[in-house]
Formats: C-alpha cells, structure tokens, sequence
C-alpha cells in the first residue's frame, strides 16, 4: 500500500511539472521558462497531488519548516542547525509542499520544488531534507526534490539536456549522506523546435541499511 501511495504521488509530481510547463507556453510563447515563478510549479504538483484524493493523507503548500518540524515531533530533540530553518534569503523558510497523515495531522513527507540548470543549485534542499529526516524522532519518512530542468544555458544554445540529466543522477546521491536516494521517474517536454526541458523527481529515504 505504501509503496502504491509513493508512485501516484511521485507521478502527481511529474505531471504537475508538465502541465506548469504547458500552461506558461500556452500563456506566453516566447517568453522564456526560467521567468515563471518557481511557485508556478509548486502549485500545479499541489493540484495534481489533490486530484489524487486520497483519505488517509493531506496535502499542504508552503508549509512553515519549523511546524512541520514540531508537528512531527522532532521539535525538542536537540538543536536544529538554523541552515535548516532558513529557505533563500528568509530565516523562517517554509517547505513547498508537506504531506500529512489526515487524522492525527503528523508531517510524514516533504516535498521541495526547483527550477535547476545543475545539481548544485539543488544541494542546500537535498541537505535540508536530510536534516529534517534526520531528527531523532522519524514521523517524517522520506523526502522529494521535484526539479524542473532545462536542455539549454542561460544564453539559449540548446542541446544540453542529456548530460544534465546523467549529472543530476550522479551528483544528487553525493548530497544526502546514508540515506538511499533514487531517480523515480524523469520525462522530458519539447517546446517548439528547440527548447527542452526534463522534470526529474528524486525520493530521498529510507536510509541505507549498515552493514
């Protein structure tokens, strides 16, 4: 049952990085992807996530670290490192999307969204995810990064999105410590002639068994 939950959620989130893509280009052709709002993508994986309509799990956006923390009991065991609480330029940072059990509304999943050009752009929320499962009490169990990549640089020269998304599955691992971390799905959109972009989400936990 779980493991059926996690594969619809992780479709949701790759569905909804799709559909973000197609209903900017449907609002404005020409203008380029990396102007959207990163909310823009968060949004679209929250509905997809809502569609889903399961019973036994709710689903909120931009959810404060520390609540989320708090809420599933990692509040007073131990200091939490402020890299964790703080998100951008914001000390009080909020998570983009916390999925939480619908009775006894404890977070058991955390969901962090990202337009990236490469996998160190991505490095500080693979790390904050690992931080938070790694609160000595375990209510969260796992994380995601539903990453929005695109297939050419800054200048527009295109081609590029093979290899960033072979860099993405090498390099993210080397970012979570002993947790396993595994590249569950990555679809690719083409826009137009030449531009492409990859959504790829990545599920971190549970962690690596010791030998």
């Amino acid at each position: 049952m779980e493991e059926i939950k996690m594969r619809a959620i992780v479709d949701a989130a790759t569905n909804g990085i799709m559909r973000a893509i197609s209903d900017h280009f449907s609002f404005s052709r020409k203008e380029s992807l990396w102007k959207a709002p990163e909310y823009m993508f968060t949004a679209s994986i929250y509905r997809e996530i809502k569609k889903l309509k399961n019973p036994r799990y709710r689903v909120d956006m931009e959810d404060p670290i520390e609540e989320a923390i708090r809420d599933a009991g990692g509040w007073g065991s131990g200091r939490i490192p402020p890299a964790v609480l703080r998100k951008g330029r914001s000390r009080r940072g909020k998570f983009d999307i916390v999925l939480s059990d619908n009775e006894s509304h404890t977070p058991f999943a955390i969901i962090e969204v990202k337009k990236a050009h490469g996998p160190r752009q991505v490095k500080q929320d693979a790390e904050r995810i690992c931080a938070v499962l790694n609160r000595p009490t375990p209510a969260i169990k796992w994380g995601m990064l539903a990453l929005v990549v695109p297939g050419q640089d800054q200048y527009g020269k295109v081609g590029f999105l093979k290899r960033r998304i072979k860099e993405f599955g090498k390099k993210v691992p080397t970012y979570v410590g002993d947790w396993n971390v595994s590249r569950s799905v990555c679809k690719t959109k083409e826009v137009g002639n030449s531009r492409q972009y990859a959504a790829i989400v990545f599920k971190i936990g549970p962690r690596r068994s010791r030998a």
